[in-house]
């Protein structure tokens, strides 16, 4: 596994009626630390991923190449385990 990776979150399908909007706002409420990448109206950026459900986690290496796809609640522990299995 390499000693460090980058984690980055996306903000996609954001809808005004939804109780997390604006995202930034409810972002900033709930602390989150991690660098945000805002999708576009067309979800452009979760469809290149293949995103389906919320929340969904893809494993890239530094070429880019998808090593995995998680989708669902994930306690960090297992995410944690997965990222070991995963960039062994």
């Amino acid at each position: 596994m390499p000693t460090e990776f980058d984690f980055y979150s996306v903000s996609t399908s954001a809808k005004p009626s939804e109780p997390n909007w604006p995202p930034s706002a409810w972002l900033e409420r709930e602390g989150w630390t991690i660098p945000v990448v805002v999708d576009d109206r067309a979800n452009s950026v979760a469809s290149a991923f293949g995103l389906r459900i919320f929340p969904f986690a893809v494993f890239v290496d530094a070429d880019g190449i998808v090593l995995g796809r998680l989708a669902g609640a994930i306690p960090i522990e297992d995410i944690l385990n997965i990222t070991d299995q995963v960039f062994q």
